[in-house]
């Protein structure tokens, strides 16, 4: 029971360390020195002694790079393999080539579900209920992109850890790939809905077009073509511009 108390207080100290990786960035080794803060507390407890102390940073503090909000499942994973690097059950090689393997996958994911796709959701849903709650609409746009940005921070720790080596396969599963789609479609209409308030007016274009149009187009757009759910940014394009024409045609409102 106590190795379980013992397990809990380090993995809350790496979720929380995980928000400093970016902290120590640079053009030379980019996130190796965050991450090699972030490993430090691991490396206190399993790397005592001159040598060992010297790999672990050799490790920890080459080239590195990836998503940071995913970079949460290497930390979970890394520090697992050093564990049980220390007890002689695998090899420092093994630990650079998990951190290695997994690194640009994640990056690619992360980057386009995160970067590309929930921050700019974030800000139209923030935008657009600025419109009826005032500065609520900030709470909405932290909202929004917290939740999943917590969750993948606490579960990737949890999760890497868990798996270990074995973490690999649990990335190929995960959804973030799809759901980036229906983030992507989510904000492309709330882009459409954006642009015809701007000219239209917030009450009644909100009443007309927000509240019935934007959940039932995102709705339906899981049921499109692949060609066209891969087309986000030109399809919010087109919607705002034909929101627009609609709008100075007197068609709505």
């Amino acid at each position: 029971m106590a190795r379980k108390r013992t397990e809990r207080r380090h993995l809350l100290g790496l979720i929380a360390r995980s928000f400093y990786l970016q902290t120590a960035w640079n053009y030379e080794f980019l996130q190796a020195l965050g991450f090699a803060y972030v490993m430090s507390s691991v490396g206190r407890r399993v790397a005592s002694g001159g040598r060992a102390t010297r790999e672990f940073l050799e490790r920890h503090t080459g080239l590195f790079n990836t998503n940071p909000v995913l970079a949460s499942y290497i930390i979970g994973g890394t520090a697992r393999l050093e564990e049980r690097h220390s007890r002689g059950e695998t090899s420092g090689a093994e630990i650079v080539a998990l951190k290695s393997a997994l690194a640009v996958p994640l990056a690619a994911v992360g980057d386009r579900f995160f970067w590309a796709g929930l921050r700019p959701l974030s800000g139209l849903l923030g935008i657009l209920a600025a419109g009826w709650l005032g500065a609520g609409g900030a709470l909405v746009l932290l909202a929004v992109y917290n939740v999943f940005h917590l969750y993948y921070r606490v579960k990737g720790v949890l999760r890497g850890y868990a798996l270990g080596a074995g973490l690999v396969s649990e990335i190929s599963r995960l959804r973030l790939p799809r759901l980036t789609v229906h983030v992507g479609w989510i904000g492309a209409f709330a882009l459409g809905v954006l642009m015809v308030t701007a000219v239209h007016g917030w009450q009644a274009a909100w009443k007309r077009e927000a509240v019935f149009v934007l959940p039932s187009v995102a709705l339906a757009a899981g049921f499109l073509p692949q060609f066209l759910r891969t087309r986000v940014t030109e399809v919010a394009l087109a919607l705002g511009a034909l929101g627009l024409l609609l709008t100075a045609g007197g068609l709505l409102g």
